[in-house]
């Protein structure tokens, strides 16, 4: 499923505390934007010969898939179970006037004796316009305090509610009347999971300004190298000597992909235990407390995280945990952990240009991806094992990279 990103700037109002520093309950809202797939689509096109015997060749098409930038509200309401975790309902909507359109020609032409019309041309038009995005989610959230400031960051799962409307038209060289139209506006209902967070600023005594960002998505697509994109492919099997399944190789369409019930639970599932047991190894690591010296490592050790859990992680996110290789390569060279550099440097590798250059090159070979499950599972896989090896590195080293200073500055996660 094509992913989209919702970005927004929030009022956030706390309720009344239950402790010093933590609400009970918090509620914000505001505007909100968000850049959207509003649909896949494949229109014919190119030439078609109708042989005289024998098997038609097959038509080409061409795919469609515009994204609009929409504009909306956003809100949501946080309870406080503990200072450092919660629940969050969130839910939104975001619209556009945006339109956007496509063309394409498809020639049929025939191999047999002809007496006059000998080919036929005929046009496609797709106009897509006045997308409507409605979201409801819900999910765990977990909070860090830095002085003033209140890191965020959660994990939803619920329902997204798309409408669009799609006009296509068809015409054709042999007819001189009007092209022939179809009307659509059919809401669609989609799961949905979202992966984010954000930061708090307090602006008054239960008053503060929220930036946040959401990314919501889930595939078994294999340009998606997360647990839960690896958990969905192991769900839907590749077979030897059968033919990858179609969700492998289209699963980065919103229109191609309808996860089932029992595929969604299984995404979900991996998701929310690999992020709620990470986070808590990380917790239990540093005791709920981070100094200032500790902060570096432990932040590249939860974007590690986030990635091996998010429900999707297209094959270029992985490079986002770069920085965090090269703080641990120092870290790792400073105390001369050869063995630690060693195991930082392979990781590395396996987790973005090693497996992009070998299955770029098998697809470039045939066009078309390896029929070899097993070289498929490996390939798909292992950049999400060199994420949790990364977070178990990183966080293995976090206590040792504390501020050795007397007085060192507390970031408590609340």
């Amino acid at each position: 499923m094509r992913s989209f990103m919702c970005a927004a700037v929030l009022a956030a109002l706390s309720l009344p505390t239950w402790a010093q520093s933590t609400p009970k309950a918090e509620v914000f809202g505001g505007f909100s934007y968000l850049n959207y797939e509003v649909i896949s689509a494949d229109l014919p096109m190119g030439i078609e010969t109708v042989p005289s015997s024998g098997t038609p060749t097959v038509t080409q098409t061409g795919r469609f898939t515009p994204r609009m930038n929409l504009l909306g509200w956003n809100g949501s309401v946080t309870a406080n179970i503990l200072p450092w975790f919660g629940f969050t309902t969130d839910f939104g909507g975001d619209y556009s006037n945006a339109v956007q359109s496509k063309t394409s020609t498809l020639t049929i032409t025939t191999g047999l004796p002809c007496v006059s019309i000998c080919s036929v041309t005929d046009t496609y038009q797709l106009v897509v316009s006045d997308p409507r995005v409605y979201t409801f989610l819900f999910g765990p959230q977990f909070t860090a305090r830095a002085g003033k400031v209140k890191l965020f960051t959660h994990f939803l799962v619920g329902g997204v509610n798309r409408s669009v409307t799609t006009v296509e038209t068809i015409t054709s060289n042999t007819s001189p009347a009007p092209g022939i139209s179809s009307i659509a506006s059919n809401p669609t209902n989609l799961f949905a999971m979202a992966f984010g967070g954000g930061a708090d600023y307090p602006v008054h005594k239960q008053l503060a300004w929220r930036v946040g960002a959401d990314y919501l998505t889930g595939t078994p697509s294999v340009v998606s190298w997360s647990l839960p994109s690896v958990a969905l492919r192991i769900y839907e099997p590749f077979y030897v000597d059968e033919p990858m399944p179609q969700d492998w190789i289209t699963g980065n369409g919103l229109e191609d992909l309808k996860l089932s019930r029992q595929q969604q639970i299984v995404s979900l599932g991996v998701s929310l235990i690999t992020l709620v047991t990470g986070c808590l190894i990380l917790a239990i690591r540093v005791r709920g407390r981070l100094d200032a010296g500790q902060v570096p490592l432990a932040s590249a050790a939860v974007i590690a995280l986030a990635l091996a859990a998010s429900p999707v992680c297209w094959t270029h996110y992985e490079v986002m945990q770069y920085p965090g290789v090269a703080l641990l390569l120092g870290h790792a060279a400073r105390r001369k952990l050869w063995w630690l550099l060693a195991a930082v440097a392979v990781s590395a590798a396996f987790l973005y240009p090693v497996p992009v250059d070998v299955l770029r090159a098998y697809y470039e070979r045939s066009n078309a991806w390896p029929n070899s499950p097993w070289l498929m599972y490996f390939w798909t896989s292992v950049p999400a094992v060199a994420s949790l090896a990364l977070f178990g590195m990183m966080t293995g080293e976090v206590t040792k990279s504390a501020d050795r200073s007397p007085k060192p500055e507390l970031l408590t996660l609340r």
